[in-house]
């Protein structure tokens, strides 16, 4: 049978439930056993049993404590909470962040959001024994912001692949600067790889910045960077560059650009580039969406703009088929055209279009115009 009590103090509650309740009136404890439960505003404390002090407001949780604070959970073997001075610590930590799990052989909360670990790891995999980790001596968790840590040892399936002095990372939902996630994963064309060892820059509201290095075992390490800026309405755009020294045996890239422009006169112009050093490149560094998709790579600039009812457009634009090495293009297109206007009680509309368009198939060279 469940017991069920309430504490009124200066103002706030304190309740505490139990299938058994022992009261030790000469130290002003409670012994809590079986489903026993503490409440106290936005903290509850879960554990098989617990001993709380009426005095100090300690409570002292054994046999895998659960502590909630708002949407905030820890679990742990062992665990101690002040309900006033809101610390504690926690014995075989857990708890889950914005962006993963971190747990520890210690866990001290030492301020509100703020927790201290010693022996700790933190992961992004869901898995109870996870297949890659950050371990570290010490980690420094804010919740819902940072979290640093030193020293660092990555571990995949429990084996150690690189050594950092230090690692810090955001966990708060939305944008912040720090370093990244690693992934971690294997493939006959790559060997074991290490990807996305990177830092991400907040530069402002309206643009950021990654910068970082990917390491393959069969192929060498890449350089990867990338960008993006949206000022709403003025400017959008981005770019992704990859470089890979293949072991020093060769050198290859890919680079993607977009951008558009939008003028106060009502003038945008935008521009689209996607280059790549050579057809395989894709195949041995993209997924099999991203392969599918880029078979056929198109560069353009363009210009629109409207002069009353007339829009005017001029784009140069080529496009490259990287499996059959074609290529084709408008050097350039301009247009111009009417909106459709009703003329004895039809429609009329104009248009027209200058065009000069070039294709190259191999060494074969075809001009129309």
């Amino acid at each position: 049978m469940l017991i069920l009590f309430y504490i009124l103090l200066l103002d706030t509650t304190v309740s505490y439930s139990a299938e058994r309740l022992f009261y030790d009136f000469e130290e002003d404890r409670i012994l809590l056993l079986g489903s026993a439960r503490v409440n106290y505003k936005n903290t509850v404390v879960l554990s098989d049993s617990l001993i709380y002090d009426t005095e100090t407001r300690d409570v002292v949780a054994y046999k895998n404590p659960i502590l909630c604070i708002d949407k905030d959970t820890t679990y742990g073997r062992n665990m101690a909470y002040n309900l006033n001075s809101r610390k504690g610590i926690t014995v075989d930590g857990r708890s889950r962040v914005e962006k993963g799990w971190f747990e520890g052989r210690i866990v001290k909360m030492v301020a509100p959001k703020t927790l201290n670990v010693e022996s700790g790891r933190f992961t992004t995999c869901n898995l109870a024994s996870p297949h890659y980790y950050f371990w570290a001596k010490s980690l420094k968790v804010y919740v819902d912001d940072m979290v640093y840590a030193k020293p660092v040892v990555l571990f995949v399936q429990d084996i150690p692949v690189f050594f950092l002095p230090f690692w810090f990372f955001p966990i708060k939902k939305g944008r912040s600067s720090g370093l990244l996630y690693p992934q971690i994963g294997r493939n006959s064309t790559l060997g074991r790889y290490v990807k996305n060892i990177a830092y991400y820059w907040v530069i402002s509201d309206y643009a950021d910045l990654t910068v970082g290095v990917d390491y393959m075992e069969k192929k060498g390490v890449a350089v990867i960077l990338s960008s993006a800026w949206l000022y709403k309405p003025r400017l959008s755009g981005n770019i992704a560059a990859q470089y890979v020294d293949e072991n020093g045996v060769k050198r290859r890239w890919k680079a993607n650009l977009f951008h558009r422009h939008n003028l106060q006169d009502g003038t945008i112009i935008m521009a689209k580039g996607d280059f790549v050093s050579d057809e395989s490149f894709n195949i041995d560094y993209e997924d099999n969406v991203v392969r599918e998709l880029e078979q056929v790579l198109t560069s353009f600039i363009s210009l629109s703009k409207r002069f009353g009812i007339l829009s005017t457009g001029l784009v140069v634009r080529e496009t490259r088929d990287i499996k059959t090495e074609k290529q084709w293009g408008d050097y350039p297109k301009i247009t111009l055209s009417l909106p459709s206007m009703g003329v004895f009680g039809g429609h009329l509309s104009y248009s027209g279009v200058v065009l000069n368009s070039i294709t190259r198939e191999d060494s074969e060279r075809k001009s129309e115009n």
